[in-house]
Formats: structure tokens, sequence, C-alpha cells
């Protein structure tokens, strides 16, 4: 009897969901190299009762009969507890994005799953769920729209290995144009996937912005890949931040205190130093990348920030002050 139980569960675990089949011959076959002892005319009659029980769809028009569960059916065996249902809940807010097409839908019914088992929970995992948040780090933008095909086919061609050819439409051009891709790495950066490449035969990797491929196929050619080439490095080197060069500057700060607390909790570096404090403003010290993204965040201080060193970024941020007081000037 137990023998018996423990086949059922394994033959109920073995069907697959939508658009996936097996047929009878083929789970039979899998069950005995499991050690499971059964005739297929016995195995035919035990998923005949189970379709009884269990949403299980059949085709007994073919022989042999093939069988299979709806698409947006989980087989929660065991139950989902609180506790997945959360992980499987937060991975959907927060990081569905950079999941394979094919991996989203896969998992669309486990969230689904997820979301009833928490809906039922009057207790501590709702709860959380209802107060966790991740805010952006800025000025929140609504996400560029991707179409999932091209997005679907480029996540197979990093997968893969595979160089596709591609229609791509840069910021600056006027039509699109025709390259030669070999994928890298997907980046998501402020609400936009990135893909880290090269083009052609070149080696220096550049990043492509996924909503403006245009068209993308696939080829039956490995994708090159620079030697010695690691995604975290290439990040770490400051590519995402516009970096202009190698090199760190060193940088002293003025800033108000009240604006700039929270860099003595987390400072912009591990050399960062307070060089001066006075009852109302911070000096700090510190080597940071030069980076368009270092600017910005300059200038997000406005008045309550100034740039001592170096003179050259001091001059261009004094030059950005001139332009936008003249801009604005009534």
């Amino acid at each position: 009897m137990a023998d018996a139980a423990l086949r059922w569960i394994e033959m109920l675990r073995l069907i697959p969901r939508a658009p996936h089949r097996i047929s009878t011959t083929d789970l039979h076959r899998k069950l005995a190299a499991q050690g499971f002892d059964i005739t297929e005319r016995s195995l035919q009659r035990n998923l005949s009762d189970a379709s009884r029980l269990f949403p299980i769809l059949s085709d007994e028009d073919s022989k042999p009969y093939q069988w299979w569960y709806p698409a947006d059916f989980v087989l929660d065996m065991p139950a989902l507890s609180p506790s997945i249902a959360l992980a499987f809940a937060l991975l959907r807010q927060h990081g569905e994005q950079l999941l394979p097409n094919g991996v989203r839908q896969h998992l669309a019914p486990w969230f689904r799953n997820a979301d009833e088992v928490l809906n039922s929970q009057a207790g501590a995992f709702e709860t959380w769920r209802k107060h966790i948040r991740v805010v952006p780090d800025g000025m929140a933008l609504l996400p560029p729209k991707v179409d999932e095909a091209i997005q679907s086919r480029i996540q197979e061609a990093l997968m893969q290995r595979r160089r596709f050819k591609a229609l791509y439409k840069g910021r600056r051009d006027p039509e699109p144009r025709t390259h030669l891709v070999n994928p890298l790495g997907l980046v998501a950066r402020h609400q936009v996937l990135y893909l880290v490449a090269t083009l052609w035969d070149y080696e220096d990797p550049m990043q492509l912005a996924l909503h403006r491929f245009v068209e993308v196929e696939l080829l039956d050619e490995e994708s090159g890949i620079p030697e010695g080439f690691d995604l975290d490095e290439y990040i770490s080197s400051g590519a995402f931040g516009l970096l202009r060069s190698d090199e760190q500057i060193p940088l002293k700060l003025k800033i108000s205190k009240r604006r700039g607390i929270h860099l003595l909790e987390t400072p912009l570096s591990a050399d960062q130093k307070v060089v001066a404090e006075d009852e109302e403003h911070l000096t700090l010290q510190v080597t940071v990348p030069d980076t368009a993204q270092l600017e910005w965040w300059l200038m997000s201080f406005g008045a309550h920030a100034e740039v001592l060193e170096p003179v050259t970024l001091r001059e261009k941020l004094a030059a950005v002050a001139q332009a936008m007081m003249e801009r604005y000037s009534v």
C-alpha cells in the first residue's frame, strides 16, 4: 500500500503542465527507472482514476495516450508555506524584470498560488507584504515598453551564448541600423534593461537598451566573448555611471550638514574623510570615479553643496549654474 501511494505521488509529479505533455509509455519508463513495478495497462487505469480527482488532461486520439496539466495548474505537494509564498510575492514585485520570459511564464501559476496563500493569511506574513516596499533611488520613471518576443530571443541568445543579428535604433539614429551582436550580460538600471554586448568582432563592450531593439534573429554562431570579460568587473569599473576615464578623482566637497549628514553613515568610498566640520557644514575629502552620475548627484544638492576640488569640476558646475541662472532670469 505504501509503495502504491508513493507511486501515485511520483506519477502525479511527473505529469507536466501545458504546453508540454508526457505519454503513458514515457511515464511508465520513468516510474520503472525509479523502481516502481507496474504494468503500462495498470498505469493507464491509475491515470484515468487520477483525472477524476485532479485536472489532468489527456489526448486519447493518439497511441500511446498523452497526459498534461492545464498551464495555470500548480500541484501543491507539499502545500506552499506562507514564508515561501512571501518569497514568491517579493520576487514578483522586485525581481520579475530580470527573469527570462520562459521562466516568468513557468512561474506564473506559482505567483498566483502565492497570492492566494498570502491573501488567506491574517497574520504576520500578509502584514509583512503590505508593509515592505523598495523605493527607487531618484526620480521614479515608468519603464519603457519592451517587445516580449524580442526580449525572449535576446535572453535565449544570452543563455545559449549565441550571436544574433539585430535592427537597433540608437538614441541618435534617425533609422534602425543592422548589427551583429555578441551578448555578454543583462543589467537593470533605473527601470531600463540593458544588454551588455560587443558588436561584430570588436572587443569593447557596450550597453544596448532592450526597448530600442526593433528586430532580433538568432544565428547558429557562437557568441564572441572578449578574453577575461567579467560582468561584475565591468559594472564596478563605472560603466553604468557613464565613466569618462579609468582614473579616480579627488573630490573635496563642502555640504550643508542637514543635507549631507547621511554621508557619514553611507560614505561615497572607503577613503572618505571629514576634513572640516562646523555647526552648519561638513567638508568631505574622498576619491570617486569621474562620472556624469557624480555631476548629476552634486547638482541635485543645489546651493546646499559646493565643490572645492578639483578645480575643473568646480568650474564645470559653476558654468551650469550660470546657464541655469540666465535661463530662469525674469
